[in-house]
């Protein structure tokens, strides 16, 4: 659908409501309900569902959808990860955005305890080969993945785990570096 299309169903929706009704009934200010008339902006999907409601009519008649094509579409997400070795550094995500135009931006930060650096347990499958080929030599212990006597002794013992940081505290420090920087 056109966005045109659109704009002329949000016109036609509205009927004899004037602006301010249209506006006290749905709670989207009034030039915001003229700009999407008139096709100037876009309104996103949840703001048509609050006209829709507003003015009486399903959401899949604004849309101009019927069947399957009426469901409201997946929000769209888009997703950088970022590895654990980068925290401190700066990094940046590339938009497009016209000047003078506001963005959200919104980071999700999900926090995992980091894998031990050494296998102290050797797995399923290297024990059932070691049983299958019914060698126990320390050869073939070593190359199943069972730590030898000597490879035990001479291993290092494994660093104490960092004190506990504030997950936050880098986000914070960038946050605070952002802000000095803005004019």
């Amino acid at each position: 659908m056109s966005s045109e299309s659109l704009a002329v169903k949000l016109r036609q929706a509205r009927g004899a409501l004037s602006l301010a009704e249209a506006e006290a009934r749905s709670g989207v200010p009034a030039d915001r309900i003229r700009m999407y008339e008139e096709g100037e902006r876009q309104p996103y999907g949840k703001t048509l569902e609050r006209l829709a409601y507003a003015y009486g009519l399903p959401l899949a008649e604004l849309r101009g959808a019927v069947g399957e094509a009426a469901l409201p579409p997946a929000p769209r997400r888009r997703r950088r990860r970022m590895r654990g070795d980068t925290i401190g550094r700066a990094f940046e995500v590339p938009l497009e955005v016209a000047e003078g135009q506001t963005i959200r931006v919104v980071l999700e930060l999900i926090i995992r305890p980091k894998a031990p650096m050494h296998a102290a347990e050797p797995t399923a499958a290297a024990g059932a080969a070691a049983s299958a080929s019914g060698s126990t030599t320390p050869s073939s212990q070593a190359a199943a993945g069972f730590p030898t006597r000597l490879a035990r002794e001479r291993a290092p013992l494994p660093a104490r785990p960092p004190e506990p940081r504030d997950p936050l505290s880098e986000m914070r420090r960038a946050y605070r570096s952002f802000r000095e920087q803005k004019p």
